[in-house]
């Protein structure tokens, strides 16, 4: 146990940062496997806020892992889900150039511009009205609940448990 408590004080980034993975990879494989559940849009936004707490390369490795390769494990990876995170990697790239406190603007207008050019790109592609919805407005729509209601709550729960 004392191995385990001086672990997590010396480790604190790395531990909480994997857990946020793990818990996206595992919510992320759970709808892919679903064929009919919808996207939550959760990756695209802990992979923000992870950005925004440590670095591009960690919100990179939430993406990666916690995103693409779920959807590799399962086989459903197509061209929709490539240019979407495409997509998201870039929105997240411009995301950490905003500096400051401010955060859930930025991260709101981005994520319209993100599943905006998803929904073009779906439609350029010819996926059917009812994968438009799950695939782009659904998330955007869960990504505004959380930039609103979860951001300020989650980096401050998480910054007091790096910190702290």
């Amino acid at each position: 146990m004392l191995f385990v408590t001086a672990a997590f004080f010396l480790y604190k980034k790395l531990i909480v940062l994997l857990m946020i993975l793990f818990f996206a990879g595992i919510t992320e494989y759970i709808t892919s496997k679903n064929e009919v559940a919808p996207s939550f849009g959760h990756v695209f936004f802990l992979a923000m806020m992870v950005a925004k707490i440590n670095n591009v390369w960690s919100a990179a490795i939430i993406l990666l892992f916690a995103g693409v390769l779920p959807n590799l494990l399962l086989g459903s990876m197509d061209v929709l889900k490539i240019s979407s995170y495409a997509l998201q990697l870039i929105s997240i790239v411009i995301f950490s150039l905003f500096s400051g406190e401010s955060f859930i603007i930025p991260g709101l207008l981005l994520a319209v511009l993100c599943y905006g050019l998803t929904f073009l790109i779906a439609r350029a592609t010819g996926s059917s009205m009812p994968e438009l919805i799950m695939e782009t407005l659904i998330p955007l729509a869960l990504n505004f609940i959380y930039f609103l209601s979860f951001a300020s709550p989650f980096m401050y729960v998480v910054k007091n448990l790096i910190q702290g």
